[in-house]
Protein backbone atom coordinates (compact mmCIF):
# COMPACT_ATOMS: atom_id res chain seq x y z
CA UNK A 1 0.00 0.00 0.00
CA UNK A 2 1.11 3.46 -1.03
CA UNK A 3 0.89 6.44 1.51
CA UNK A 4 -1.06 8.32 -0.95
CA UNK A 5 -3.38 5.33 -1.02
CA UNK A 6 -4.21 5.65 2.77
CA UNK A 7 -4.70 9.19 1.95
CA UNK A 8 -7.41 8.79 -0.24
CA UNK A 9 -8.87 5.97 0.72
CA UNK A 10 -10.07 7.70 3.87
CA UNK A 11 -10.78 10.69 2.24
CA UNK A 12 -13.54 8.60 -0.49
CA UNK A 13 -15.01 6.46 2.69
CA UNK A 14 -15.42 9.27 4.66
CA UNK A 15 -17.76 10.89 1.96
CA UNK A 16 -19.29 7.61 1.20
CA UNK A 17 -20.20 6.58 4.90
CA UNK A 18 -21.38 10.05 6.11
CA UNK A 19 -25.41 9.41 4.73
CA UNK A 20 -27.34 6.52 3.91
CA UNK A 21 -27.81 7.98 0.55
CA UNK A 22 -24.57 8.62 0.10
CA UNK A 23 -24.34 5.07 1.18
CA UNK A 24 -26.66 4.15 -1.25
CA UNK A 25 -25.21 5.79 -4.14
CA UNK A 26 -21.93 4.17 -3.56
CA UNK A 27 -23.43 0.76 -3.77
CA UNK A 28 -25.47 1.57 -6.98
CA UNK A 29 -22.13 3.08 -8.71
CA UNK A 30 -19.68 0.28 -7.21
CA UNK A 31 -22.10 -2.59 -7.94
CA UNK A 32 -24.83 -2.09 -10.10
CA UNK A 33 -23.50 0.99 -13.02
CA UNK A 34 -21.02 -1.21 -14.79
CA UNK A 35 -23.63 -3.93 -15.32
CA UNK A 36 -26.32 -2.00 -16.93
CA UNK A 37 -23.57 -0.67 -19.09
CA UNK A 38 -23.16 -3.97 -20.36
CA UNK A 39 -26.47 -4.53 -21.33
CA UNK A 40 -26.92 -1.34 -22.67
CA UNK A 41 -23.97 -2.01 -24.71
CA UNK A 42 -25.79 -5.14 -25.82
CA UNK A 43 -28.82 -4.31 -26.75
CA UNK A 44 -27.50 -1.22 -28.34
CA UNK A 45 -25.52 -3.67 -30.53
CA UNK A 46 -28.44 -6.35 -31.32
CA UNK A 47 -30.66 -3.57 -32.23
CA UNK A 48 -27.50 -2.04 -34.40
CA UNK A 49 -27.48 -5.90 -36.19
CA UNK A 50 -31.31 -6.28 -36.35
CA UNK A 51 -31.04 -2.80 -38.36
CA UNK A 52 -28.56 -4.47 -40.60
CA UNK A 53 -25.15 -3.09 -39.92
CA UNK A 54 -23.14 -5.73 -39.85
CA UNK A 55 -19.93 -4.52 -38.55
CA UNK A 56 -22.32 -4.56 -34.51
CA UNK A 57 -21.37 -8.46 -34.34
CA UNK A 58 -17.62 -7.81 -34.41
CA UNK A 59 -17.81 -5.09 -32.55
CA UNK A 60 -19.81 -6.54 -29.69
CA UNK A 61 -17.48 -9.67 -29.73
CA UNK A 62 -14.23 -7.41 -29.58
CA UNK A 63 -15.71 -5.68 -26.54
CA UNK A 64 -17.02 -8.79 -24.87
CA UNK A 65 -13.45 -10.04 -25.69
CA UNK A 66 -11.92 -7.20 -24.12
CA UNK A 67 -13.66 -6.48 -21.02
CA UNK A 68 -13.46 -10.51 -20.29
CA UNK A 69 -9.73 -10.43 -20.90
CA UNK A 70 -9.38 -7.87 -18.65
CA UNK A 71 -10.59 -9.53 -15.90
CA UNK A 72 -9.37 -12.73 -16.30
CA UNK A 73 -5.84 -11.46 -16.48
CA UNK A 74 -7.01 -8.96 -13.20
CA UNK A 75 -7.88 -12.61 -11.71
CA UNK A 76 -5.37 -14.33 -12.54
CA UNK A 77 -2.89 -10.78 -10.90
CA UNK A 78 -5.21 -11.50 -7.88
CA UNK A 79 -4.30 -14.79 -7.29
CA UNK A 80 -0.05 -14.26 -7.30
CA UNK A 81 0.04 -11.27 -5.94
CA UNK A 82 -0.93 -11.05 -1.83
CA UNK A 83 -2.85 -7.48 -1.09
CA UNK A 84 -5.35 -7.18 1.80
CA UNK A 85 -8.45 -5.33 1.17
CA UNK A 86 -8.68 -2.09 3.11
CA UNK A 87 -12.16 -3.65 5.09
CA UNK A 88 -9.48 -6.00 6.22
CA UNK A 89 -6.26 -3.87 7.03
CA UNK A 90 -7.77 -0.43 8.65
CA UNK A 91 -10.21 -1.04 11.75
CA UNK A 92 -13.67 0.71 11.50
CA UNK A 93 -13.95 0.44 7.76
CA UNK A 94 -17.46 -0.58 6.53
CA UNK A 95 -17.35 -2.73 3.75
CA UNK A 96 -20.08 -1.39 1.39
CA UNK A 97 -20.54 -4.19 -1.56
CA UNK A 98 -19.10 -7.41 -1.41
CA UNK A 99 -15.63 -8.50 -1.96
CA UNK A 100 -13.37 -11.13 -1.31
CA UNK A 101 -10.19 -12.30 -2.10
CA UNK A 102 -6.60 -10.04 -3.00
CA UNK A 103 -7.53 -6.63 -3.81
CA UNK A 104 -4.95 -6.11 -6.50
CA UNK A 105 -5.87 -4.79 -9.25
CA UNK A 106 -9.13 -4.03 -9.19
CA UNK A 107 -11.08 -6.89 -11.38
CA UNK A 108 -14.02 -4.54 -11.79
CA UNK A 109 -12.24 -1.81 -12.98
CA UNK A 110 -10.14 -3.74 -15.75
CA UNK A 111 -13.07 -4.87 -17.08
CA UNK A 112 -15.19 -1.75 -17.04
CA UNK A 113 -11.93 0.35 -18.02
CA UNK A 114 -11.56 -2.41 -21.12
CA UNK A 115 -15.22 -1.65 -21.87
CA UNK A 116 -14.87 1.75 -22.19
CA UNK A 117 -11.97 1.95 -24.31
CA UNK A 118 -12.93 -0.96 -26.30
CA UNK A 119 -16.02 0.65 -27.50
CA UNK A 120 -14.58 3.46 -27.52
CA UNK A 121 -12.86 1.99 -30.69
CA UNK A 122 -15.67 1.61 -32.33
CA UNK A 123 -18.33 4.33 -31.25
CA UNK A 124 -16.15 7.03 -29.94
CA UNK A 125 -18.81 9.35 -27.84
CA UNK A 126 -20.25 6.24 -26.33
CA UNK A 127 -16.99 4.99 -25.06
CA UNK A 128 -16.60 8.74 -23.56
CA UNK A 129 -19.98 7.90 -21.39
CA UNK A 130 -18.83 4.57 -20.87
CA UNK A 131 -15.35 5.86 -20.05
CA UNK A 132 -16.49 8.32 -17.10
CA UNK A 133 -18.83 5.46 -15.68
CA UNK A 134 -15.45 3.41 -15.35
CA UNK A 135 -14.03 6.41 -13.66
CA UNK A 136 -17.41 6.82 -11.30
CA UNK A 137 -16.98 2.88 -10.81
CA UNK A 138 -13.74 3.08 -9.74
CA UNK A 139 -13.98 5.30 -7.43
CA UNK A 140 -17.15 4.04 -5.97
CA UNK A 141 -15.12 0.24 -5.36
CA UNK A 142 -12.61 3.02 -3.08
CA UNK A 143 -15.14 4.34 -1.61
CA UNK A 144 -16.80 1.20 -0.42
CA UNK A 145 -13.99 -0.04 1.10
CA UNK A 146 -13.20 -2.73 -1.41
CA UNK A 147 -10.11 -1.75 -3.30
CA UNK A 148 -7.28 0.61 -2.83
CA UNK A 149 -6.53 4.18 -5.24
CA UNK A 150 -3.60 2.23 -6.04
CA UNK A 151 -6.02 -1.18 -7.53
CA UNK A 152 -8.42 0.77 -9.48
CA UNK A 153 -5.32 2.67 -11.08
CA UNK A 154 -4.20 -0.73 -11.84
CA UNK A 155 -7.06 -1.87 -13.64
CA UNK A 156 -7.38 1.22 -15.17
CA UNK A 157 -4.18 0.18 -16.73
CA UNK A 158 -4.49 -3.41 -17.09
CA UNK A 159 -8.56 -2.68 -19.18
CA UNK A 160 -6.21 -0.58 -21.55
CA UNK A 161 -3.63 -2.24 -21.89
CA UNK A 162 -5.70 -5.64 -23.16
CA UNK A 163 -7.96 -3.23 -25.34
CA UNK A 164 -4.52 -1.95 -27.31
CA UNK A 165 -3.10 -5.19 -26.87
CA UNK A 166 -6.04 -7.19 -28.91
CA UNK A 167 -6.50 -4.59 -31.18
CA UNK A 168 -3.26 -4.79 -32.34
CA UNK A 169 -3.38 -8.14 -32.74
CA UNK A 170 -6.79 -8.35 -34.71
CA UNK A 171 -5.79 -5.08 -36.47
CA UNK A 172 -2.63 -7.34 -38.59
CA UNK A 173 -5.12 -10.51 -38.60
CA UNK A 174 -8.52 -8.86 -39.48
CA UNK A 175 -9.37 -5.18 -40.90
CA UNK A 176 -12.37 -4.09 -38.29
CA UNK A 177 -13.87 -0.87 -39.10
CA UNK A 178 -15.57 1.61 -37.13
CA UNK A 179 -19.50 2.41 -37.83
Amino acid sequence: MLPIDSLLFNLLHRLATTAAWTEGLVIFLADYLGWMFLLGFVVYEVVRFVRGYRSAIPSLLFVLSCSLGAWLLAEVFQFFLTSPRPFVVLEGVRQLVSASGNSFPSGHTAFFFALGYAVAKYHSRLGAVYLFGAVLIGLARVAAGVHWPSDVLAGCILGSLVVGLISFLLKSRYNYHRD
